[in-house]
């Protein structure tokens, strides 16, 4: 690999000293070759060739040049030196080339350009020079001629590096008729500015880091990089833009970002041109590290001495080099509750707060991102001053709802989110039970104090996240329980759809957990898998592949729960059915009882709104007899209602009785003869 200097950013000021030595041997060639002209035939040039001009043009030796030849201007001069230099080098380019590629920007600087190149090429049509004129203008004899058309092959560097391109209908033509043309948007580049790239940057001054981005960059910042270095960093490029800002900026090179829509072989043009740190987002291009698209950049940019960070979550997706370029991986820092306090009391600094904000229970409750941070500060702010222009007020619902948000994920297909509208007096359990839930959300709450301030060991595996079991029987307040805790804590809460996940196909069933728990990362969310037994069946002896691969499942599911840093919220009808070692490896599990009679007479009663028109016969003490549970108590409510609706408009004792035989039914519960007393009028009801 060419070894190349190490260089600031091409100057577009070596465009217009060049672009007026080529002109000039343009207009010289050009006013030579009109004053031998007669008048007459000069008048009808692109139109009419007469008969000596053609004896003059069979007379010509093979090869030898069509325009009457000029000395070219030898490059340099007032060129600036190391600019053009640079530009050469970068490229690969030769004298000859590089010349060609200016004579391709006069077309695109001088409208008046399109009109010499027609007069020059005999044909008032042709506005673009054709290789043959390239040829005919830059060499001086045969053999220069057959040297150099091989500089307008496309594997040659002014096409290979889209510098030039062939213009529209004439790439089918014979190789000297082809008319070529500076490409549009490199045109614009170097004539009008590198700030017209769009993605590029170039700092004035170096930005404020924080300590873990710090520590990042005096890692990186010494390393050997004149030949070029790939650099492998496993976040998102909004969490690294600082820490790459200033590695750019210490290497006095700009920053580009490659757009959504740029190609690799562009991407590499506009690095090599602008010298730049040229920033890759692999979640953008490879859904995993088998992907097409990703190793063609790979191989793209291997073949230019570039700089080129790699961000993004998979770290095992990003691409080596088949060469000898050196590849440095950076090992992020973790950003840990102290970094948080300190990123959000920099974002906030000159804030007002009110008396409820804490910040030290804020940064332990979210774990934001650097970028994050940023984001929900300036939500939080804007908050207040939409609220109070003249005295705005930050206050702790203004953060938590701006952190939630900055956090926010979506998780497609495999699971949806669920509002969390029930409170802790919609929860009707024993107070054991009740408790053991609140201890669960302190667990989360002040983990930042037990692990970060007073040090307590962490888990063996290093996880840091809380997984629980909710495990009894069906309506008995397991899915309700963790709407509570995640409005409690103030996170957003997904369901998983099992049968989204649940694949027939081997692999595909642990490739949607993989993209489940990295679209949750760093999303702060509550993930919960309802009748989770259907997913974490027990493992049993191995039979046949299909078995071996059901264990697999369970075992690498168990891998993501743990390394999860959030809330994962297990539910099963039949806790017996869950793999033992499982549960074991669970932080907690809570059992959620069948309600006994006095619950049960709570539920009714919370269940029944005031709004509800009950009769006087019904009574609270007779509905708890029946053995049911919160969820089928809330059906039989909302069937009785129904049947009052359209009966009446009064709930009455006979439509909730018979609401609760239908429940029964429902369930599949032997219903016994004068069992809800309303066996006469069953035949009146089921119309």
């Amino acid at each position: 690999m060419p070894t190349v200097a190490c260089y600031g950013p091409i100057s577009c000021s070596w465009v217009w000293p060049a672009l007026q030595r080529v002109d000039r041997h343009v207009r010289r060639t050009s006013e030579t070759l009109a004053r031998q002209l007669p008048v007459d035939v000069a008048n009808l040039r692109g139109l009419f060739i007469d008969a000596a001009e053609f004896a003059e043009l069979i007379a010509q030796p093979l090869g030898a040049p069509r325009l009457p030849q000029i000395e070219p201007e030898p490059a340099g001069g007032a060129l600036p030196e190391d600019d053009w230099q640079a530009f050469i080098a970068a490229f690969g380019l030769n004298a000859f080339e590089a010349d060609a590629l200016l004579v391709g920007l006069l077309a695109a600087l001088d409208v008046r350009y399109g009109r010499v190149f027609g007069y020059l090429q005999d044909d008032i049509r042709a506005s673009d020079p054709t290789v043959g004129l390239l040829l005919d203008l830059l060499c001086n004899n045969a053999a220069q001629r057959l040297q150099y058309r091989s500089a307008f092959l496309r594997t040659a560097p002014l096409f290979a590096n889209h510098l030039l391109e062939y213009s529209p209908g004439s790439a089918e033509l014979p190789l000297l008729q082809r008319a070529v043309r500076v490409e549009p948007g490199l045109a614009e580049v170097l004539l009008g500015g590198f700030e017209r790239l769009e993605g590029y940057r170039r700092l004035s001054q170096p930005p404020l880091l924080s300590g873990s981005s710090q520590q990042m960059l005096s890692s990186i910042v010494d390393l050997p990089h004149d030949d070029g270095l790939w650099l492998h960093l496993p976040m998102p490029p909004n969490d690294a833009r600082a820490l790459l800002e200033a590695l750019a900026f210490s290497w006095d090179m700009t920053l580009l970002e490659s757009p959504a829509d740029c190609t690799p072989a562009v991407a590499r043009r506009d690095a090599l041109l602008t010298r730049a740190l040229l920033v890759i987002d692999t979640a953008r291009l490879a859904p995993d590290a088998d992907s097409a698209l990703l190793r063609e950049w790979a191989q793209t940019l291997d073949q230019a001495p570039l700089h080129v960070a790699w961000c993004g979550n998979q770290p095992e997706a990003m691409p080596w080099p088949v060469s000898d370029l050196r590849v440095a991986v950076v090992a992020p820092v973790a950003f840990s509750h102290a970094l948080r306090m300190e990123a959000w009391q920099r974002e906030l600094a000159g804030t007002v707060f009110a008396p409820d904000v804490d910040l030290d229970a804020l940064s332990g409750h979210y774990r934001l991102s650097q970028a994050q941070i940023v984001q929900a500060s300036r939500m939080a702010r804007q908050g207040a001053w939409q609220r109070d222009p003249l005295s705005p007020r930050v206050t702790a619902d203004d953060l938590s709802q701006a952190a939630r948000y900055a956090s926010r994920t979506q998780l497609g297909s495999l699971a949806h989110q669920v509002q969390s509208s029930h409170s802790w007096d919609d929860l009707i359990l024993p107070e054991d039970t009740l408790a053991h839930l609140r201890e669960l959300c302190n667990v989360y709450a002040y983990r930042h104090i037990v692990y970060d301030r007073w040090q307590v060991r962490q888990r063996a595996d290093g996880g840091r996240g809380l997984s629980v079991l909710f495990a009894g029987p069906s309506g008995t307040g397991k899915t309700m329980a963790a709407q509570v805790i995640a409005r409690q804590l103030s996170l957003d809460l997904f369901r998983i759809n099992l049968s989204a996940i649940v694949s027939k196909y081997i692999g595909e069933t642990e490739k949607n957990l993989e993209q489940i728990f990295e679209s949750a990362r760093d999303s702060n969310a509550i993930l919960l898998f309802d009748e989770a037994d259907a997913l974490f069946g027990k493992r049993s002896e191995a039979h046949d592949a299909h078995d071996r691969y059901a264990n697999i499942e369970v075992s690498y599911l168990l891998q993501k729960i743990e390394q999860y840093d959030g809330v994962v919220i297990l539910t099963s009808n039949l806790r017996q059915n869950l793999d033992e070692a499982f549960q074991r490896r669970l932080n907690d599990v809570v059992e959620f009882p069948a309600p006994d009679i006095e619950a049960r007479r709570r539920i009714w009663q919370r269940l029944m709104p005031p709004a509800m028109p009950l009769a006087e016969d019904v009574r609270l003490e007779e509905l708890a007899r029946i053995k049911l549970t919160g969820g089928s108590i809330d059906n039989v409510v909302q069937g009785a209602a129904f049947l009052a609706a359209s009966d009446g408009g009064v709930v009455t004792r006979e439509h909730l009785l018979w609401s609760a035989r239908r429940e029964f039914q429902k369930l599949g519960r032997l219903v016994e003869a004068g069992m809800f007393h309303v066996e006469a009028n069953a035949t009146t009801k089921g119309g």
